[in-house]
């Protein structure tokens, strides 16, 4: 096991991507240092379980006494529904040590039953350890250890958040670049293990857990660029879904396997560039999700799918120029989303999906040139922020989101001739902004938001003829400009921004009279372009 430390929203979007194949049974192991991030953890997993119309069966020994015996008999209870993440925790602590040997106790008998695991219960099975307990469990139980998933370590850390840290630190990008490498020497152990069993027997089951293998090798692939081998995986394990599809026929199970199959190979081929590849990869991928609609009626997992199929496709159509287009499967996505939202009501992950929803279909009304629909989608897209701060409080991705949707509707604004609305948007977006930093540092996305901000404001203070305070927005995007320049060094998106506010200030400063400092200007923006080039 590593010791590295892997930041929670990686942990998280690695554990989506793995539930997306094994909604069957599938055994991970959560070892945890940290008690919040396991309680954040098991949160977000009942959240997405909800969104697909389950729960999380959430499996807690209050007593140590009959520790054992409840376990075992809630663990392999028939009030599980297919498909419902059952999660054991197992990580209480005491001094004198007792809890330790109801885990071994617990372990061992899941050990010997573990062909019942794999027969019996068909769900994701969440079994909850504390961290210095790992070196113990392939001592009681060496099979489970064996058919293990995942096994998730969640440290402790001097302040969990369970955010990403956009801070650019040396240390923590070799730290991820070594977790990534073991994720990859790890996939391409168990794509061995499974060729050789599909070579040794190549029944059904055989051949679908080589095509996910090869998938989940696919994917962490492309996140190191290595895009020509992750397409080739990723056409093996189709071929080997559609062989399955010829042997078992149009089964639900079989139907979703090449469903995925193709979202995954269509994600590939967009990484690739190949858009009209990726655009015919999702659209067959929605056309099987629409089969798999009219067979088995508008659960949420179908609903829900399917807007991830129409999001996805709306997205490589909005890339190739297609808008109209991207328009009508970014409406469809909407409407499914709301759907769900009646449903389901309004749950975090709900809210976050119809967030996504209205705020891509804003963005394509806006390239069209419909601004007041535009206008209209960032609204809803903003008061559904709001609700998620109210449900989530004030975590930095809520925050975030209420920043962006707030100098998106900011821009609407501004084209439409409303000054000073935009004006009010853009400083509550600076106002987060400025919240995110006393709360997460001066890390490089923080400032870039804030520099980001304060030059709208800028913009908005200068169309309004407001010229002084337009120069003092602009000044202070410039000190962040400059801070973020001297940290990150010459990167494409810190050169323009700095030259942008250049730019500005150059003009001010003329406009003002001020030509020596508009010319103090122009030689540090001549200085940029020639390191540059």
């Amino acid at each position: 096991m590593s010791d590295h430390k892997t930041s929670f929203e990686t942990i998280w979007a690695e554990l989506k991507l793995t539930l997306d194949w094994h909604q069957d049974f599938a055994l991970f192991f959560v070892l945890v240092e940290h008690s919040k991030a396991a309680i954040e953890l098991r949160q977000r997993l009942d959240d997405y379980a909800h969104s697909y119309g389950k729960i999380l069966s959430w499996i807690k020994p209050e007593s140590i006494d009959d520790a054992q015996t409840t376990s075992i008999q809630q663990l392999f209870s028939d009030s599980h529904r297919p498909g419902m993440p059952i999660w054991l925790e197992l990580s209480a602590l005491d001094v004198e040590q007792r809890w330790d040997e109801v885990r071994w106790k617990v372990l061992s008998v899941l050990n010997k039953r573990r062909s019942q695991l794999e027969n019996i219960i068909d769900s994701p099975v969440f079994i909850q350890l504390p961290y210095a307990f790992a070196p113990r469990i392939v001592e009681c139980a060496p099979d489970l250890w064996t058919i293990r998933q995942q096994v998730i370590e969640l440290r402790a850390e001097p302040e969990f958040s369970p955010e990403p840290s956009l801070q650019r630190d040396h240390s923590a990008d070799s730290e991820k670049s070594e977790h990534i490498s073991e994720q990859i020497q790890s996939a391409r152990q168990q794509l061995q293990v499974a060729r050789v069993k599909y070579q040794q027997q190549s029944s059904h089951l055989n051949k679908r857990r080589l095509a996910i293998c090869l998938h989940e090798l696919s994917g962490l692939l492309v996140d190191i660029s290595k895009l020509a081998e992750a397409e080739d995986l990723a056409k093996e394990g189709l071929q080997y879904f559609q062989e399955l599809q010829q042997s078992l026929g149009d089964s639900p199970q079989v139907l979703r396997d090449l469903s995925v199959s193709l979202e995954s190979l269509g994600d590939v081929q967009q990484s690739l560039g190949d858009l009209k590849a990726a655009e015919g990869s999702y659209q067959q991928s929605l056309t099987i999700r629409k089969q798999l609609q009219q067979s088995l009626g508008d659960s949420p997992q179908v609903l829900r799918d399917l807007s991830v199929s129409l999001e996805r496709l709306g997205d490589v159509q909005q890339s190739l120029g297609d808008l109209k287009a991207a328009e009508g499967s970014y409406q469809q996505s909407l409407l499914i989303c709301q759907q769900l939202q009646q449903g389901l009501g309004d749950s975090p992950q709900v809210l976050r999906d119809l967030y996504v929803s209205l705020d891509r279909l804003g963005e394509v009304q806006q390239s069209l040139g419909d601004l007041k629909a535009a206008e209209g989608s960032y609204q809803q897209s903003l008061l559904i922020c709001q609700q998620l701060q109210q449900s989530l409080g004030d975590s930095p991705q809520v925050l975030r989101d209420l920043s962006v949707s707030l100098d998106r509707l900011g821009d609407i604004q501004q084209s439409l001739g409303d000054l000073k609305a935009a004006e009010g948007s853009y400083q509550q977006s600076l106002l987060i902004c400025q919240q995110l930093q006393q709360s997460q540092g001066d890390s490089p996305q923080v400032l870039r938001d804030l520099s980001v901000s304060v030059s709208k404001l800028g913009e908005i203070q200068r169309a309004s003829k407001n010229i002084v305070a337009a120069k003092t927005s602009f000044e202070q995007s410039l000190t962040l400009g400059r801070q973020l320049y001297h940290s990150l060094g010459h990167l494409p998106e810190t050169f323009q921004d700095l030259g942008y506010i250049l730019t500005q200030l150059i003009e001010i400063e003329t406009e003002l009279g001020n030509n020596a400092q508009a010319d103090a200007y122009r030689q540090e923006r001549k200085v940029l372009i020639q390191a540059s080039s």
